[in-house]
């Protein structure tokens, strides 16, 4: 009767081993989609975490190792798995604590994903069964990514609609107060809606300073300044306002380079450790803080006219519409 007992026991420990990897390597594949591919994440702080300067391990996605290792469970020894299995929970002590006091703010999918690595210590790992979860937790991550970037369109468009019956209104591309100093006559009918507290934000404009500049043609950008960045954004535009109009786009590139270096400034609004690291290479900021607080104010406007409050976001032809990656830029990304 032990015996059965134990047997039954450890089908049912097997089982959840099993399912606990196939979790572990879906959370791992997604948070490798947020950092490649720019998919929507949960909160501005996972895709923070994410595309901070600790989201890499020796040039590769943190979260790319991770579903390495789980996807090597099946193949290895019981001496493997168990080295497999110190390599998550150490690894995953130390992204914790990197979280808590390096970046001070937790990405929801890490913490699941440490959470994973924890229960999947004490499990046993049967090697088919759990072949067919990882490949399962894989393709429930990829449905994930796109059902949440459907879910942003859609939310995109319900908020549109939530204005009113009436048509949408119409703005005159002219009217828009974008930053025309990255723009071009091929992409003058279109607005690029960012959050620099936006993990996928981040990510996009990451795509777009390609070799440290805007060295190609670029939709001009609109800033959505009402979810808590209202500061660090102020900070960022006085700092390109104050070089010459022609050197804008280099200065732009500068800025997010220097602050996208800790993502974490950017999650908490912190304007003043913004402005001290900025103000080195850019002295004559705060000269120019009222005008970049107008410029927001413009923005403010014309994004509450659309009825845009999320981000990423465009502005085509002066109507509200989805972000699509390939109207962003001339040459495409």
């Amino acid at each position: 009767m032990g015996d059965a007992d134990s047997s039954v026991g450890y089908s049912f420990r097997g089982l959840a081993g099993a399912l606990v990897c196939g979790a572990g390597a879906g959370l791992a594949g997604y948070s490798v989609l947020v950092k490649l591919a720019a998919v929507p994440c949960f909160s501005a702080s996972c895709g923070a975490v994410i595309n901070s300067e600790y989201g890499d391990l020796f040039g590769f996605p943190v979260g790319l190792i991770g579903l390495v290792l789980w996807g090597a469970f099946p193949w290895v020894p019981r001496v493997g798995q168990l080295g497999l299995k110190v390599a998550l929970v150490v690894g995953s002590i130390i992204f914790i604590l990197i979280q808590a006091f390096l970046l001070k703010q937790f990405c929801p999918i890490c913490l699941a994903h440490a959470a994973a690595c924890f229960l999947v210590a004490a499990l046993p790992i049967p090697g088919r069964l759990t072949s067919a979860t990882v490949f399962l937790g894989l393709g429930l991550a990829l449905a994930a990514a796109v059902g949440a970037d459907a879910w942003n369109r859609r939310q995109l468009l319900d908020r549109i609609g939530e204005r009113g019956s009436g048509p949408a209104e119409v703005v005159s591309p002219g009217r828009i107060p974008g930053l025309p100093w990255l723009g071009s006559e091929e992409l003058e009918d279109v607005r690029l809606v960012v959050s620099l507290s936006c993990g996928q934000c981040q990510r996009i404009l990451e795509d777009l300073l390609s070799g440290g500049a805007f060295d190609r043609p670029t939709a001009p950008l609109l800033f959505l300044s009402e979810d808590g960045n209202e500061e660090v954004t102020r900070v960022a535009l006085a700092a390109v306002l104050s070089v010459p109009e022609s050197a804008r786009p280099d200065g732009f590139a500068r800025v997010l380079g220097i602050l996208l270096v800790d993502p974490s400034i950017l999650a908490r609004d912190d304007g003043e450790t913004a402005g001290f690291l900025l103000s080195a290479e850019f002295p004559g900021l705060e000269a120019h803080l009222a005008e970049a607080a107008d410029l927001l104010a413009a923005h403010a406007e014309i994004l509450h006219r659309l009825g845009i409050v999320g981000t990423p976001a465009l502005v085509v032809g002066g109507r509200p519409a989805a972000f699509e990656r390939s109207l962003v830029a001339g040459d495409r990304l």
